[in-house]
Order: structure tokens, then C-alpha cells, then sequence
């Protein structure tokens, strides 16, 4: 039996990351309406006709007032900190989650894998949980975490936790080959998906593909550049025009490898079952 204990200390982190590294199943985000002054209002932190007014800001306004706020007095820091906490703890227990079913938590949402809508949404006057993405599958490779869900005509919408705003750097590259993949093992046969990963590295390793693959797949999204002699060889990364010839590719090969150990643990789990 699963005690409270359990789900309500994985949902106090900021940052919570499933063990699982690959999911098929329905993961919602749940986020939390305008969090922060939601939390200050809800606590009286903040008065009423204040709350109003951060509410008719856009976004990024808002948190910059916010954030004012915080330099001025750090006591707002620990309320809305405390605060999320303890309304996802409220969500966690109203709804009666199980560990298994969480796959990441953020500052202030929780993706939730889950058949149906959780119902529970909304606690006290201010404190609003809503449904703000809906994915087929959950990835995860080293620090990357990919969500991807299926759309109308084979669509796919991919989004990443991880690569900041270098993401579109690899959206029709490395971003599209896992894509691909994905798709594969959802809706083909996991020999498709080693026939297609196999071919894919045998390309990479070879230097065969558009110079775009080789940027690494991480948030800094640079081109490894090999220095130095066969003894004492180093690297470093650069953004800009470089020679293929001179590319380091070890770190998206590491990511090449741990697809693949992905796809021989999927195997694995379907052969047991």
C-alpha cells in the first residue's frame, strides 16, 4: 500500500523526474494558474486590488514586478515557495495519486499519467490547477526529457524539457530523428525502430549527415571541436561555421547509445511480458 508519505515528498521538489525513461501512455500537465500572486493572494500576502492588478498585467510584466517584490523583501520568496508546495501536496492527496503516476514535476505543475481528467482542480478561493498539455509518450535521454503526442493525419508535436531556447536548432534534425523513432515504437515494431536507429548511427558515425546532427543535443547546442595530437587530444564548443572534418561527435554518439539502450530495455520488457 502506497502511504501519503511517498507522493507527497516527490511532489514537494521543484524539480522531480520519473526513473522511468520511456512511457507510452496519457501524461497531463497540470500546472498552476499564475502561481505566484495565486499563492500571495491566498495567503494574504498581497491585498486584494494588488492581486487584481498583477492578474491584468501580461506575463512577463508581471514577473518582473514580482520579482521586485522579492528584492525588496525575500519573506514574498519563501510564501510562494512554501506556498506551491503545499497546494501541490493538496492536489496530490485530493486526487489520489500514486507515485507511478508521477513523471516530472516543475516549480508549479505536475504531469500526471493518468486514463481520465482528474477532477480535483481547485482549492481555497485562489488556487487553480489546469490541464495545459496532453502527451502520448514521455522520453528521457540523459538530461533531455521529451513529450510527444499524436495528432489528426500522423501529426506529431514534439516538446522538450531541457534544450532552452536552442530547440529549434534541432527540431528538423536530431529533435526529428527521435520523432521518427518514436513513432516507430508506437506505431510500427521495435525491429523497425533498431533498423532505423542502426542505420541512422551507421550514417553518423561516418560523417554521412548534414553537418546540423552534429551540433550536441543538449542545451548549449555547440559543435565539439577536436584539438591537439592523437596523445593529448582536448575539445571545446563553438557556435558558428566549422568543418565536419573537425567535429567531435562523441557526445551525440552518448546519445545514440542510450536511445538504443532504451530500445533493448522496451525488448526486454515485451519479451517478460
Amino acid at each position: 500500500m502506497v502511504s501519503d508519505n511517498e507522493i507527497l515528498n516527490i511532489v514537494s521538489n521543484r524539480e522531480y523526474l520519473t526513473p522511468v525513461r520511456y512511457l507510452s501512455g496519457r501524461i497531463v500537465e497540470y500546472d498552476m494558474k499564475a502561481a505566484n500572486i495565486s499563492v500571495l493572494r491566498q495567503l494574504n500576502a498581497i491585498d486584494d486590488n494588488y492581486y487584481r492588478y498583477l492578474s491584468s498585467l501580461p506575463k512577463g510584466i508581471r514577473e518582473k514586478d514580482i520579482g521586485l517584490m522579492i528584492r525588496s523583501d525575500r519573506s514574498y520568496y519563501n510564501t510562494i515557495s512554501d506556498g506551491i508546495i503545499e497546494y501541490k501536496k493538496k492536489f496530490a492527496i485530493a486526487n489520489n495519486l500514486d507515485p507511478i503516476q508521477i513523471m516530472r514535476v516543475a516549480n508549479d505543475a505536475i504531469y500526471v499519467n493518468t486514463p481520465y481528467d482528474l477532477t480535483n482542480l481547485k482549492f481555497d478561493e485562489y488556487i487553480e490547477f489546469r490541464p495545459k498539455s496532453v502527451s502520448n509518450v514521455m522520453m528521457k535521454i540523459d538530461r533531455l526529457v521529451i513529450f510527444l503526442s499524436f495528432g489528426s493525419d500522423n501529426d506529431m508535436n514534439v516538446d522538450v524539457k531541457g534544450l532552452g531556447e536552442n530547440l529549434f536548432l534541432h527540431q528538423d534534425y536530431f529533435l526529428a530523428v527521435i520523432a521518427t523513432l518514436i513513432g516507430l515504437i508506437e506505431r510500427s515494431t521495435l525491429d523497425d525502430a533498431f533498423r532505423y536507429i542502426d542505420e541512422f548511427t551507421s550514417q553518423y558515425l561516418n560523417k554521412q549527415l548534414p553537418i546540423e546532427y552534429y551540433r550536441t543535443f543538449d542545451s548549449s547546442s555547440v559543435y565539439m571541436i577536436n584539438m591537439g595530437n592523437n596523445v593529448e587530444r582536448c575539445s571545446f564548443g563553438i557556435t558558428g561555421n566549422v568543418s565536419i572534418d573537425n567535429i567531435d561527435i562523441n557526445y551525440n554518439l552518448y546519445i545514440l547509445r542510450e536511445i538504443w539502450s532504451i530500445l533493448t530495455e522496451l525488448k526486454g520488457r515485451l519479451e517478460r511480458n
